[in-house]
């Protein structure tokens, strides 16, 4: 997806069915991480890294987690950052 497109509908509708989920149940870690893909996805970058923030306090080993916050970085150019995450998502 074109980061300057606007987000589709099924996207947004995702988004807020997972928003709403996540506020229910705060402690579910795949829901937290399907959030954060899907803000990701629609260029919610400073969103979807919050998420992923809270999926570490949750769960500090988790590797899609990791993998996705350094998805972000890379998006962001920080290629440092980006490998940092990957290190930390393989051990």
């Amino acid at each position: 997806m074109d980061p300057s497109s606007p987000p589709s509908q099924a996207l947004v509708g995702a988004t807020t069915l997972l928003e709403r989920l996540t506020g229910d149940v705060p402690g579910s870690l795949r829901a937290s991480v399907l959030l954060a893909r899907a803000q990701y996805i629609g260029n919610k970058l400073e969103a979807a890294q919050r998420a992923l923030h809270t999926c570490l306090r949750l769960d500090e080993s988790s590797a899609d987690t990791y993998l996705l916050l350094a998805e972000i970085s890379l998006r962001q150019g920080d290629f440092k950052e980006a490998s940092n995450y990957v290190e930390q998502g393989a051990f």
